[in-house]
């Protein structure tokens, strides 16, 4: 698509702090799921699908993870001479990471790149949207109705309307946007020199009720915004009930390749209705859970509806149960880990139990 840029911005900090364990050493758009991809997996294969080349990914604090995982855009095609992917870093001190405003100083900052662009529109996405979004078919909605703002929001009715200003927060519901490049350049040059002290959504809200910009809303089906623990453990268990999710209505989303060899599985260990990636060594039971590459599972051990991270090691005659051990986690023989609330429960990355 030649005629439209993606800008994919990340969470505030507060809003990492509703998945506090995962987010410690990521951010949400990092988070692993359904055993090989991540988060942001989803809404770059969205972008490039729908045709567009030319990408940027708003880094705020925790990328490391993130920006590994990307490698320059090579899995998705995006390492090119011309557009491709570029990854705004921050140059600001870690005092204004903590505001959550930091998305817009890096635009302010990256003007130039975004005047320089051969597309005449933007979308705004988060990177912690999965689904299946048709960008094309937004664009082209977006000209025939001529108003300043497409907003999209997740939802299960594929009709549009069009909706005056609503009260603060309203947009927040609203994670996608649509807006011409003109249009948006020049709301960040104004409240930039206004000291505006907000994020890119804030920006939106503050330009539609000051500024008198028109607005759609689409409700789009098969999308949803990962914001808490409860919706990422459902969303990710979901898959082993419905696994028509990756070939039915959404899309397989591209994602980084590992070299790494098949899993072993050894005699005597049963699996059932799980997802288990690349390079495991399983020994024992398996029950409606998802694994990620590289994890050991002893003789004897029971895991059950539970997320295993990579590289985590689960040891002899251990039962888990609605369990999610992040990274590298060691649990040793005969421990019994079993969620007793509405929650999972969460092991942080490295933990020893």
């Amino acid at each position: 698509m030649k005629d439209l840029m993606g800008i994919i911005y990340l969470n505030k900090p507060e809003q990492d702090g509703k998945l506090p364990i995962l987010t410690r050493n990521r951010c949400i758009a990092s988070l692993p799921i359904w055993s090989k991809f991540r988060l942001i997996d989803f809404i770059l294969t969205n972008m490039v699908q729908s045709g567009i080349e030319n990408i940027a990914l708003l880094s705020t604090i925790k990328y490391r993870a993130l920006i590994n995982h990307l490698q320059g855009g090579a899995a998705w095609g995006l390492d090119k001479k011309r557009d491709g992917l570029f990854i705004f870093i921050p140059t600001m001190s870690q005092s204004s990471y903590n505001l959550g405003h930091f998305d817009f100083q890096l635009l302010s900052e990256n003007i130039d790149h975004i005047k320089k662009s051969h597309q005449d529109y933007l979308v705004f996405a988060p990177g912690n949207l999965v689904g299946n979004i048709d960008f094309q078919w937004l664009l082209n909605f977006h000209k025939k109705q001529e108003k300043d703002i497409t907003y999209v929001r997740p939802g299960t009715d594929y009709a549009s309307y069009s909706k005056d200003l609503s009260e603060d927060g309203y947009y927040q519901m609203h994670p996608i946007f649509l807006i011409s490049k003109s249009l948006m350049v020049k709301l960040i040059r104004e409240y930039y020199y206004t000291n505006f002290n907000g994020s890119i959504t804030d920006l939106m809200t503050s330009s539609i009720r000051n500024n008198g910009l028109t607005i759609n809303e689409v409700n789009y089906p098969n999308l949803n915004c990962i914001t808490n623990m409860e919706n990422y453990f459902n969303f990710s268990m979901n898959i082993l009930e419905t696994p028509e999710m990756l070939t039915g209505n959404m899309e397989v989303p591209v994602t980084k390749k590992r070299d790494l060899p098949p899993t072993r599985y050894y005699e005597g260990c049963e699996i059932s209705q799980s997802l288990i990636a690349e390079g495991c060594h399983i020994k024992g039971e398996v029950n409606s859970s998802i694994i990620f590459h590289s994890v050991s599972i002893e003789r004897g051990t029971q895991i059950s509806n539970s997320i295993i991270f990579p590289e985590t090691i689960i040891n002899e005659n251990s039962l888990l149960n609605e369990v999610i051990a992040d990274k590298q986690v060691y649990i040793s023989e005969n421990k019994q880990l079993i969620n007793s609330s509405t929650k999972p429960l969460v092991l942080s990355k490295q933990a020893r139990v």
